[in-house]
């Protein structure tokens, strides 16, 4: 099983009741063996991981995953 296209939204604006989304989501689905990929690669689809075309700066959600995805996340 997959879970495909996860995100959240982060930073100023984002719900504080979903703060901890991202660490909650990556525990449940690793604790129950579910192979997961986070949310599209692109700055302009919502809400991004990216800040733009030009530095592939990531944001608050795509450090988030990245560092998920390297294993610094549990």
């Amino acid at each position: 099983m997959i879970a495909t296209e996860i995100g959240y939204r982060a930073g100023p604006g984002a719900d504080p009741e979903q703060a901890d989304y991202g660490p909650r989501i990556i525990k449940y689905l690793e604790s129950h063996g579910i192979s997961w990929v986070a949310w599209v690669f692109d700055p302009d689809w919502e809400p991004a991981m990216i800040g733009s075309w030009d530095t592939y700066s990531l944001t608050e959600m795509g450090k988030f995953f990245s560092d998920a995805m390297q294993g610094k996340v549990r």
